[in-house]
């Protein structure tokens, strides 16, 4: 069943002791405008095995979470124009999520990755988007089993260390064009196409 949305829908989710927004099991063929959700314990905005759904305009933030999370085979989302930051956790992640769209928006997070990559989080495309970390992570990171064959495209990192961590294998064939790294002290652009090295790596600073 589909919901559509325009305006605020919801105007405004906050969760103590949960999610802010979230789309649970089987919450498929939606929509959301204009929205935010906010929580203390939990994640700000979620999608738990949802699939279709479409969040433009959408501010997810937690103070001891994630900003805005899909897990469990949440497939073929699309999130536009939209803000995940965490003060403790990821700005966004993707768990075991596959053929996402993520377009024009920005995770950030004060201690981990801006964004974090996990649990076969394969064949997502992300476009015209800023990633931010604050802490020793990478602004953009790959977790246990991370996600292959992912494509970056017009991305923008900032990092006062570590660009793109890489903790664990298979992490595989995922490829990035102009992309921006940037840090405090001066930037590096490649324009063309690149993809890093397999195997555990760290791309920062001290290597770039």
């Amino acid at each position: 069943r589909a919901a559509w949305c325009r305006g605020s829908c919801p105007p405004t989710g906050a969760g103590d002791g949960g999610q802010g927004i979230s789309f649970s099991v089987g919450s498929n063929n939606s929509a959301i405008y204009s929205s935010r959700g906010y929580s203390n314990s939990s994640n700000g905005v979620e999608l738990s095995t949802s699939k279709n759904n479409t969040l433009n305009n959408t501010f997810g933030q937690s103070n001891s979470s994630r900003g805005i999370f899909l897990l469990a085979a949440s497939n073929s989302n699309v999130i536009a124009n939209s803000t995940g930051i965490s003060n403790t956790s990821f700005g966004i992640e993707f768990s075991g999520s596959l053929f996402n769209n993520l377009t024009t928006s920005l995770a950030t997070s004060l201690s981990e990755g801006g964004i974090y990559l996990t649990s076969d989080a394969n064949n997502n495309r992300f476009v015209k988007n800023t990633f931010v970390t604050s802490g020793l992570s990478g602004a953009l990171e790959y977790g246990a089993n991370g996600g292959s064959n992912n494509q970056f495209f017009n991305t923008t990192l900032q990092s006062n260390v570590s660009w793109i961590k890489i903790e664990d294998i298979p992490t595989t064939n995922n490829t990035y064009n102009n992309t921006l790294f940037d840090s405090p002290n001066g930037s590096i652009r490649i324009s063309g196409n690149f993809t890093p090295p397999s195997g555990l790596i760290t791309i920062g600073l001290s290597n770039m």
